[in-house]
């Protein structure tokens, strides 16, 4: 009787210890409310006034900038972004929007900005982290515009998006040019101005222009 008692009693003991294992991992992955508060909280700290933000073309960098806007640390944190040569010369101290602009012409000269397929420009994504805090009210637009200037000038048409914002407050996207409802093309490629143009103005008057009728309208 002994011998058939003695492997039930073991049986019965690995699954009560199995069964504790579970219920005692359930509880490890299923932090609080309050928990999840706290880290968010200790996120926001760890920024000290600043904040992230995160460059992704192919190559995706993540860039950290102090309470004044200034770039205090870029990482590469893929393959095709660690093939860019980095240096805190390059970053430290500057504007986060001179740091992203130059960061985009380094992707840009590396052949990564167009796709070699098609031949389209591929889009450029930006995302402020949580916790994440805006030196100015104008932080954000003026990154955009730098980028999209640069990016006109090479005669390249690449849609930028920013996600994120809505956490820190910037929802200025009434435009065709700037954010997630950008029609990825900016007002620079009129046929008047910018690396685009058509030599021609505008001017369907008789006084003004290739077609005017030396004759003014006095």
């Amino acid at each position: 009787m002994t011998k058939k008692t003695a492997p039930i009693v073991l049986a019965a003991l690995l699954s009560l210890t199995v069964l504790t294992g579970a219920l005692a991992g359930c509880q490890t992955v299923q932090p609080t409310g309050a928990q999840g508060a706290a880290q968010g909280e200790d996120q926001a700290a760890s920024f000290d006034g600043g904040g992230e933000l995160t460059l992704r073309v192919n190559p995706e960098f993540v860039l950290r900038y102090d309470e004044a806007g200034n770039v205090v640390d870029v990482t590469a944190v893929n393959d095709s972004a660690k093939t860019i040569a980095l240096a805190p010369v390059d970053y430290e101290g500057k504007e986060a929007r001179a740091v992203v602009s130059w960061l985009v012409t380094k992707i840009h000269e590396a052949g990564m900005l167009v796709d070699v397929e098609t031949g389209s420009g591929r889009t450029i994504y930006l995302d402020v982290s949580e916790g994440s805090t805006l030196p100015s009210d104008d932080f954000l637009r003026n990154i955009v515009s730098d980028t999209e200037t640069y990016v006109v000038s090479q005669s390249v048409v690449a849609p930028m998006e920013v996600s994120g914002h809505e956490a820190v407050g910037w929802t200025d996207y009434g435009d065709s040019d700037y954010g997630p409802e950008n029609d990825g093309v900016t007002d620079y490629y009129d046929t008047d101005y910018g690396p685009l143009n058509d030599g021609a103005t505008d001017y369907n008057d008789t006084d003004y222009g290739p077609n005017n009728d030396g004759v003014t309208d006095y």
